[in-house]
């Protein structure tokens, strides 16, 4: 893509443990965006692995270690499970996961959609691996209606819930409630937009209130600066309740049952977001003999099952 860079290192792992282990080393400290991709020569964890003694714990270790230590994300693949096999036949079969494609959070900042396919192997006993990027995602359907509890943190919320609630509805107890909801969804978009709103614009608008109280007070004399400081406490509360709710907003998007105030905002949660979207499309459909990767193709035959 014009004026994109994207920094590829291309992996040859060796056998040996002992001159595996020179590798990790060589690739720390990546600066920018980074796909790391290739025959790494060690197992991510045990499930990938079939036939065999089984993997060198030490050696797994330390490329979980590496992994963490980058910050490298685990890229998506199609295809076959295993990319390497022995060729061997019965119980001498061995197959192993030991190709992948590693990415760091800058290069899913540039590239939004990455993931590759394991492609069919012939003669050679690794499959090949295709790597696929886009700068956005493939559009998708609208998504359903979702309640965020970051909504909550706003003092009109529950009221305004409620008293959508105690309109009156006439009809059975199924119907109201069936319309009750309803209701309740379309006045909590509106609500949403009109009200709570873009909770990310919203960080950035009080960022620059807090900025711009700060620029004052560099430059204001004594009669002014005890005002302007008790502005500036009341503009650091009101931005740090927006980043509590941002936080809330990236943590229910990424569905993540762990959470630390320190991560609150950082670049870890809008990478995990993408990693997540990343996976949850359908890139490829096996009905029988027949075999989707095209989208629409994809969409049409699920419709029409």
């Amino acid at each position: 893509m014009q004026g994109k860079v994207l920094n590829v290192a291309s992996i040859y792992g060796a056998n040996s443990y002992s001159a595996k282990r020179v590798l990790w080393p060589d690739l720390n400290n990546l600066q920018g965006p980074w796909c790391v991709l290739g025959y790494f020569n060690v197992i991510f964890f045990v499930a990938v692995a079939r036939g065999g003694s089984l993997p060198n714990n030490l050696s797994c270790a330390k490329f979980h270690d590496w992994i963490n230590s980058n910050e490298l994300l685990v890229i998506p693949s199609s295809g076959a499970s295993f990319t390497w096999s022995n060729g061997r036949l019965g119980n001498q079969r061995i197959e192993r996961k030991l190709d992948r494609v590693l990415c760091n959070f800058p290069c899913l900042d540039t590239w939004y959609n990455c993931r590759y396919k394991v492609l069919v192997r012939n003669y050679s006993n690794h499959h090949p691996l295709l790597v696929e990027f886009a700068s956005s995602l493939i559009s998708r359907k609208p998504y359903t209606f979702k309640f965020f509890k970051m909504w909550l943190q706003h003092r009109s919320c529950r009221q305004f819930i409620q008293q959508s609630w105690d309109e009156n509805v006439v009809g059975c107890p199924m119907f109201i409630l069936q319309q009750k909801l309803k209701r309740l969804k379309l006045s909590l978009k509106d609500w949403n937009k009109n009200v709570f709103g873009n909770v990310h614009e919203v960080v950035v608008d009080k960022q620059k209130i807090l900025l711009s109280l700060q620029h004052q007070i560099q430059v204001a004399d004594s009669a002014e600066m005890d005002m302007l400081l008790v502005q500036q406490q009341q503009a650091m509360q009101n931005l740090d309740m927006t980043l509590d709710c941002q936080a809330l907003f990236w943590k229910e998007k990424y569905k993540m049952l762990w959470f630390k105030d320190g991560d609150r905002n950082s670049s870890f949660f809008h990478a995990m977001v993408k990693k997540r979207a990343n996976s949850n499309g359908i890139q490829r459909l096996v009905d029988g003999d027949s075999v989707f990767e095209d989208h629409k193709d994809i969409e049409e035959h699920i419709l029409f099952l």
